[in-house]
């Protein structure tokens, strides 16, 4: 992993392009749930293919697309 800023007027799209990294590994590997925290000049995180390997924050894509969970009764 290393890191990065992002840059004046740089939208998320353009971010992950110019970066090459997956929009969700980025997200994940800075802790976000949503590109709108990764305002400019903000330092960033840029993980390398390795990443994802890991399970310790789970990928903000695929927690919007996760099944709802009931709450257990109490």
């Amino acid at each position: 992993m290393w890191q990065d800023r992002v840059r004046d007027d740089e939208t998320f799209d353009m971010l992950t392009a110019r970066l090459g990294v997956p929009g969700c590994m980025l997200m994940r590997a800075n802790r976000v749930f949503s590109p709108a925290w990764l305002l400019p000049g903000r330092e960033i995180d840029v993980p390398d293919a390795t990443f994802c390997l890991s399970d310790d924050f789970p990928c903000p894509v695929a927690a919007l697309h996760a099944p709802a969970t009931e709450m257990p009764p109490e």
